[in-house]
């Protein structure tokens, strides 16, 4: 009798091992196409800390190496010199940030960063800079994404291209027209806020892929982890990079999302970021999000902006 008990209870507890791989993904999928309207009638304010080291004039003048990333159709400057000081150079951003949809056929979801402060100091232009990205004309989605990219990496620090530092970039990856580029395998379970998670790895194996070099104008080939509630496609966190421990920039965005009453999806928390060389530090961000409000914005739409210790690890 007590191993009878013991068979169903173990059954009733465990039932998510007959869930196949295919149906999570197909769960997380539909899970990121209701989330992002969703969060698109939300702004948050970000508080946004980095700290990249100072470049060694003497022994760097000349002898930079080019890198950096942008979403795919995005353009840009990067550019960064390997030797390092131990000193550090660090700066505080609060803005406000939001999701928009761009006039595509796929109905594309993009982050949007509104830089209202720097260490303490207003930017007093934000507003007309803003009406500038959203009203400029522009030939296609592709460039509008670029332009929000753009503004959003104004106030970014150090010189390695930054335009896909925004919490939700990750989720990108489960989009029906991106999916059959990655290959996702179950690697663990894990719980987190009281909810059973698989842990899904994947790796971006085929081409055109979600991230550029802008300089040298190859891709970027992205891998990472999900972690996803496999009852109902939830997103509990997220973890995207590229390049490896060998390569001239290889970089980590990892975002913690949490729940948020009355809009039935988790938004983001806190994303830490690092980018390296060969090892060596070039860059540490944290960004911390709080004060979700609902907020109707269209692309088509003038934006309303209202008037800790910094982390040593990359986790």
């Amino acid at each position: 009798m007590t191993l009878r008990f013991l068979a169903v209870a173990t059954a009733f507890l465990f039932p998510l091992q007959t869930i196949d791989i295919t149906t999570v993904l197909n769960n997380a999928t539909a899970y990121v196409e209701r989330y992002e309207p969703a969060l698109g009638l939300v702004i948050a304010e970000e508080e946004y800390d980095q700290r990249v080291p100072l470049t060694d004039l003497a022994f760097g003048a000349g002898r930079g190496r080019s890198g950096g990333m942008a979403p795919r159709g995005g353009n840009g400057r990067g550019g960064f010199s390997v030797r390092a000081r131990q000193e550090y150079h660090e700066q505080r951003t609060k803005s406000d940030f939001l999701m928009m949809r761009l006039p595509t056929a796929e109905n594309q979801w993009v982050g949007f960063r509104v830089v209202i402060e720097v260490d303490g100091r207003e930017i007093r232009d934000r507003m007309d800079r803003v009406q500038d990205v959203l009203t400029r004309p522009t030939e296609s989605a592709i460039e509008q994404w670029r332009a929000m990219a753009d503004e959003s990496a104004r106030f970014n620090l150090g010189d390695v291209l930054r335009s896909t530092n925004v919490p939700t970039f990750a989720l990108v990856v489960l989009h029906r027209e991106h999916r059959d580029r990655f290959e996702f395998k179950h690697v663990d379970n894990d719980r987190i806020e009281g909810r059973r998670v698989w842990v899904i790895e994947f790796e971006e194996v085929r081409g055109p892929t979600l991230i550029i070099d802008p300089i040298k104008g190859i891709d970027v080939p992205t891998y990472g982890r999900l972690w996803i509630d496999p009852t109902d496609g939830l997103i509990a966190r997220s973890e995207i990079k590229t390049g490896h421990s060998e390569s001239e920039l290889e970089s980590e965005i990892t975002v913690r999302y949490q729940s948020q009453a009355g809009l039935g999806v988790w938004v983001p928390r806190d994303m830490r970021e690092s980018y390296k060389s060969r090892g060596q530090n070039l860059f540490e961000g944290h960004a911390r999000y709080s004060d979700h409000q609902r907020y109707g914005v269209s692309v088509e739409e003038e934006v309303p902006v209202d008037d800790q210790e910094f982390p040593r690890s990359g986790r």
